[in-house]
């Protein structure tokens, strides 16, 4: 189904299948397939795939990448990406304009969120969590 939705074009479902060439689940780890299909869901929106891009930038050293891909994801609602920001403020890496506009964006993000609908999405993100759960445990136990 996941497989399917990527087809689609799903955003979500494509960084997901990036996560799965990272961990190694159903298929064989290769980080350069990881990059790919993070790079598309971030095209097409993801805010997750914007933040784990955004930490493999600052793993490389790619701070300016790193901070635009966190730009990106908080200004869509994605409260870890907000959270960076807020130290890269604290540690002097951010401007307060930087963060005071992306906060606002971060902000009105949320604010459209209907309160349904972040529990329905909550709700989906804990099943995903655990069918990727299975499907590592399904692997290791060799079914």
């Amino acid at each position: 189904m996941r497989i399917r939705a990527a087809e689609l074009g799903s955003a979500q479902a494509i960084g997901l299948i990036g996560k799965f060439y990272e961990d190694g689940t159903l298929v064989e780890k290769d980080v350069s397939k990881v990059f790919k299909f993070l790079e598309v869901a971030a095209k097409r929106g993801d805010a997750l795939a914007h933040n784990l891009l955004a930490l493999y930038e600052e793993d490389i050293g790619n701070m300016n990448k790193s901070i635009k891909h966190l730009k990106v994801a908080a200004s869509a609602g994605h409260k870890k990406s907000m959270d960076a920001l807020m130290n890269l403020y604290r540690d002097k890496l951010l401007s307060k304009d930087e963060l005071t506009q992306t906060l606002r964006a971060y902000q009105a993000s949320n604010d459209l969120t209907k309160s349904q609908e972040r529990d329905d999405a909550r709700e989906l993100k804990q099943t995903l969590a655990n069918d990727i759960d299975a499907m590592k445990n399904e692997k290791q136990d060799g079914r």
